[in-house]
């Protein structure tokens, strides 16, 4: 007979005795000091155990100068990506992963994961709202107000790319160098005008994870389950991103190709921001809003196929570009039990009624899911884009107030590739 699983002894497997695990922390090699434009470069430990994907984060000192006053405005969303203009990976000097506008992707990524009572929780770490904000106010959760010169303040949080969104721990007993070079974004990027910084830098930095050692026969053991080829392959995902551009005034039906040449797209979020830069008020590249002005509507094509199959419309019912946006993000979960930082204020920012404001940035972001099975656990579950490029299909029936720069972030599986023998590493994408 079988036993009911409330009283069925559970079968748990044991960890080999000499298992350990080490936190690691990357300083970086080329300096102690950081401000606008300049890059931070670190180095992993690699030739033994394996990389815990969860426990990568980032943590560091955040310093602004030369206020003239208080109440000046860091409008970049999440403070602690803010400065981070441009991510890229390297694996034995080769450039695996090339993320630029980096720090917008994951301002987006925190606004539409993690809802506003969470990110108030998160706001000591993430540096949202400022050193006296009141618990509770939900509109100091989108940027940081800055106090009297100099104000400094700790900032910390996890670092999105291939190795920290791994679906399985990374064996970096098989991996030769690994490194990640951070490009740092400029002042006028990053604040409004009201009591601009005159500088700002970047101390104590520090990349931190934890490895985990195993017994030697875990690590031959697992070296021996590599295919014919000789070859482990580890499940991940990126994004890749791109811009074009919008100028003042446009009217009529858009189609801005994207060449992106990718095997498995997941799903895709459009960010359509000002041209310009922040003013007293706005938050310049970090806002999204949406360019038709409630007049329009949005659609993509992958190799000739429609998503959705009808467009996404902003005039008969906006309300149904939010619930693919959660699609998007969640995939076949319900819709109702997503996760996201926005209101009705940040949402219905448009083309005409920018600037917008540092309580209230723009948070419209139109997004679709492209995967073939959605939250499927198949090695690539997403449509290729391999033979053309990613058209977005936007037609705007009320002509743009300004200039403005649309950004696709195509989010897609790929696939970590070692070689057990030669320890070279290949991302297929």
């Amino acid at each position: 007979m079988s036993l009911p699983l409330e009283v069925a002894p559970k079968q748990m497997g044991q960890l080999p005795p000499s298992t350990s695990c080490n936190s690691m922390v990357a300083n970086p090699i080329n300096g102690a000091s950081f401000t606008e434009n300049q890059q931070i470069i670190l180095d992993l430990v690699t030739g033994r155990g394996f990389l815990n994907p969860n426990s990568m984060y980032i943590r560091y000192r955040f310093t602004a100068t030369g206020m003239g006053a208080g109440n000046g405005q860091m409008v970049t969303g999440a403070p602690v990506y803010g400065p981070l203009y441009q991510f890229q990976m390297l694996f034995n000097s080769q450039v695996v992963e090339n993320i630029v506008d980096y720090n917008i992707y994951c301002n987006d990524i925190t606004n539409l994961k993690i809802d506003a009572a969470s990110k108030q929780g998160l706001s000591p770490a993430f540096g949202y709202g400022g050193a006296t904000t009141v618990f509770g106010n939900m509109n100091s959760v989108n940027g940081r107000q800055l106090t009297v010169t100099p104000d400094a303040f700790p900032l910390s949080g996890p670092l999105p790319c291939l190795l920290s969104q791994s679906e399985s721990y990374v064996p970096l007993f098989l991996f030769g160098g690994v490194r990640i070079i951070l490009t740092l974004d400029t002042i006028a990027n990053m604040f409004n005008t009201t009591n601009i910084p005159t500088g700002y830098t970047i101390t104590n930095f520090e990349l931190c994870y934890d490895v985990i050692n195993f017994d030697p026969a875990v690590e031959s053991y697992y070296a021996s389950l590599a295919n014919q080829a000789g070859k482990i392959v580890l499940k991940s995902s990126s994004v890749a991103t791109g811009s074009q551009p919008v100028a003042t005034g446009s009217s009529g039906s858009f189609q801005l190709p994207f060449n992106y040449r990718l095997a498995s797209i997941k799903s895709l979020l459009l960010h359509n921001s000002p041209a310009v830069a922040p003013g007293a008020t706005g938050t310049g590249k970090f806002c999204s809003l949406d360019v038709t002005t409630n007049n329009g509507d949005y659609q993509f094509e992958i190799g000739g196929v429609l998503y959705p199959p009808r467009s996404l419309s902003s005039v008969n019912n906006k309300a149904g570009i939010l619930s693919e946006l959660c699609l998007s993000l969640f995939g076949n979960r319900n819709i109702a039990s997503s996760s996201l930082g926005l209101s009705p204020t940040t949402w219905n920012v448009t083309s005409a009624s920018y600037p917008d404001g540092y309580s209230a940035p723009g948070m419209f972001i139109v997004g679709v899911n492209c995967e073939r099975v959605p939250s499927s656990s198949s090695m690539l579950t997403g449509v290729s884009s391999l033979l053309a490029p990613i058209n977005a299909r936007i037609n705007i029936n009320t002509a743009t107030a300004q200039a403005c720069q649309i950004r696709l972030f195509a989010l897609y599986d790929a696939l970590i590739e070692v070689d057990v023998n030669t320890r070279e590493v290949k991302i297929l994408q």
